[in-house]
């Protein structure tokens, strides 16, 4: 006894039977398997996200109009909204059928954002008519996709309106055969794949608009109302009614048998790609292998008898790139023409013919880029055409250096080191073959020299990638030809070369350890009957000198030396052979050091020597921002005090936890600095 459902319901996990119930709408929110003979869909059926509907193989289901929902809307016979997931994968001889149950069409397989695993196989799809909008976005065809890639292989779409309408859709329709719709495939912004399909008494067969860029290989597109509408699309390998651009398309009757075979004679058969990445699945429509007698054929039937030869029309000219051809056991020359007959004992076709004999013509081979400049070791693509085109062309490269074949394709990943310099490209077209070089202008690679690695340094060494070139990079960010090392570490440079060629180089810099010598200002002011401590140093460095041939890290200037400007300068260094040196000024004023400060009463500092506390008082002709900083017999800094807005000075120094010994202190009010000597007992 059949099975006989009415889907109406919110579908569990299997269903097999259930009762009747007329609702507004069935959300299916499990994974759920449909297996039943037959089973009638009267609304919606909304596959919700993240859900899968698996439909068993033999499954019809039919569409109703009259229920109550659908004389509610008034427009279809249902339909499904695949948000989530579905899997309609029938077999070759046990299809899957989604058709309609009276006058009403059902508004076909809506899939909205939904998952990219969907899969539609061996589906019978009958019409379907769409629906104008859902949730604000339009369905117009038996199958429609939105934002997905759908897989559809080996269904048959008939008397739908638009058999399949993609939006932004990138799916792949492989094997499929869509006969007697209005139109077959509607597309709007959309990029997809189209291969081994058969195409044929559609009012519409493709329309396309000029955003959609699909990708149409293997197929036949024959007998249609209306010519395709397809500005951006690729068409290779394919029967097209009227003809098509691109390599490999026949203008030729495929001689449809039933169900859109094709006779044991038709031009298409063994004309498809060679290329195997074009085949989606192992099968073609009618569960035959894909594969038969050497190549594919164009459609979604593929040709089940041996095809050793073909005569399309009433002439056949055999081309020769040499002395003579066999035909048929006979040897001829060139220029000769002569009358044959094909019998059914060569393959089931017959067919008496004029052969015309002549001399082969040699396509022109034309290299992309032309004459290509390059840089040494830069990797480029360097393609080749025919013209004419010749589909059984067979490409091999070589190099220069090398005889052994790099690239079997039209183009070669081409790279020029310091031997190859050329690439050679033989084209075979049936036997005949014809060798031509692309050319290549190749720039000598600039040859960056930073040093030796690991050589020790001192601090200052200046690496240099050598002057002249368009432009420099290092690792640091800067930009000049030589930058100045001041720390160890690994340096890079990338260095665009007069002839824009970029090269790269590293060296490792060791750098020693060396003196800082930096005096904290270029310019010191002291007055006649003032002083100042000079000394921009640490201690520990093997040696000091003075341009006074003093040897120790600091100095005291009397303002004695005289009015005017006084360099100093000290150099330091290490036994390692490192060094450094620095100056500064001595600029002696002419008056008391008292005034400098701006000071009344001049500065005091008191007691002196002391324990370690001590006081600095003065008193200031207008209120200053004043700075204590005490140094000790090193130069080291050890205390530092700013006052803010001072007119009457009265600040108490504590050094009671330092060391004892001399130390220096120095006030600054502004720009104006004086420093006194204290002991600390």
């Amino acid at each position: 006894m059949k099975r006989i459902t009415l889907l109406l319901i919110t579908i569990g996990l299997y269903i097999s039977s259930f009762a009747t119930i007329d609702t507004l709408n069935v959300n299916i929110t499990n994974d759920t398997i449909l297996n039943a003979d037959t089973v009638y869909v009267g609304q919606e059926i909304v596959i919700e996200t993240g859900n899968t509907l698996t439909i068993a193989p033999g499954v019809v289901l039919i569409f109703k109009g009259d229920t109550a929902f659908n004389k509610m809307q008034n427009t279809v016979a249902g339909y499904f909204y695949v948000k989530g997931n579905i899997n309609a994968a029938g077999l070759f001889d046990n299809r899957i059928t989604f058709t309609k149950a009276d006058s009403l069409n059902w508004g076909g397989i809506l899939f909205h954002n939904s998952a990219d695993s969907s899969l539609l196989k061996y589906c019978n799809i009958s019409y379907g008519g769409g629906i104008d909008s859902v949730e604000n976005v339009n369905y117009k065809g038996a199958v429609s996709v939105t934002n997905n890639k759908v897989k559809i292989y080996s269904c048959n779409f008939t008397d739908n309106g638009n058999a399949v309408y993609l939006n932004g859709a990138n799916i792949n329709l492989y094997n499929n055969i869509f006969a007697n719709n209005n139109t077959a495939v509607m597309t709007l912004a959309s990029d997809f794949f189209m291969g081994n399909n058969t195409i044929s008494d559609n009012t519409n067969s493709l329309v396309c608009t000029s955003s959609s860029s699909p990708t149409i290989i293997n197929s036949i597109i024959y007998g249609n109302t209306n010519m395709p509408v397809w500005d951006n699309a690729t068409v290779t390998y394919s029967d097209v009614e009227d003809g098509a651009t691109g390599t490999g398309n026949l203008n030729i009757d495929p001689e449809f048998t039933s169900m859109y075979k094709i006779s044991a004679c038709s031009g298409v058969i063994n004309y498809g790609s060679t290329d195997a990445n074009m085949i989606l699945d192992n099968k073609d429509f009618f569960g035959n292998d894909r594969v038969f007698d050497v190549v594919v054929d164009m459609g979604a039937y593929e040709n089940q008898f041996e095809h050793s030869y073909y005569v399309s029309t009433d002439t056949t000219t055999y081309s020769i790139c040499g002395d003579s051809i066999e035909i048929n056991g006979t040897w001829y020359s060139n220029d000769t023409t002569f009358q044959t007959t094909y019998s059914p004992a060569v393959n089931y076709c017959d067919s008496t013919v004029n052969i015309v004999v002549k001399e082969f013509t040699y396509p022109t081979i034309t290299f992309s880029p032309a004459d290509t400049i390059v840089c040494l070791n830069q990797q480029f693509p360097l393609f080749a055409s025919i013209s004419p085109e010749y589909p059984s062309a067979t490409y091999s490269w070589t190099t220069n250096t090398d005889t052994v074949v790099v690239d079997t394709g039209s183009y070669v990943q081409a790279i020029m080191d310091s031997y190859t310099k050329q690439y050679y490209l033989t084209v075979n077209i049936d036997g005949c073959t014809l060798t031509d070089t692309a050319s290549t202008n190749v720039f000598d690679e600039y040859v960056i020299n930073l040093g030796p690695d690991s050589t020790d340094v001192c601090r200052g060494y200046v690496i240099d990638a050598g002057a002249g070139q368009k432009s420099y990079e290092w690792s640091t960010g800067e930009t000049t030809n030589a930058i100045t090392v001041l720390t160890t570490g690994l340096y890079e440079v990338t260095v665009i070369d007069t002839n824009s060629c970029r090269n790269i180089a590293q060296v490792y810099v060791p750098i020693l350890p060396s003196p800082v010598v930096d005096f904290e200002n270029d310019t010191v002011k002291i007055y006649t009957d003032g002083n100042t401590v000079l000394g921009g140093v640490s201690l520990g460095y093997d040696s000091y000198l003075w341009n006074t041939g003093a040897t120790t890290p600091f100095i005291t200037v009397n303002g004695s030396i005289g009015i005017g400007n006084h360099p100093y300068w000290l150099y330091c260094s290490f036994t390692n052979g490192c060094e450094a040196s620095d100056t500064v000024i001595v600029k002696v004023l002419d008056g008391v050091n008292v005034n400098e400060l701006n000071t009344t009463n001049g500065i005091n500092v008191y007691p002196n020597p002391s324990n370690g506390v001590f006081n600095v008082s003065g008193e200031f002709s207008t209120n200053n921002n004043v700075t204590i900083t005490v140094l000790d017999i090193t130069g080291k800094t050890v205390l530092i005090k700013k006052l803010d807005n001072v007119s009457i000075l009265n600040q108490e120094i504590d050094l009671s936890s330092n060391n004892k010994g001399i130390y220096f202190v120095k006030i600054n009010n502004n720009d104006k600095t004086a420093t006194y000597k204290v002991t600390v007992e």
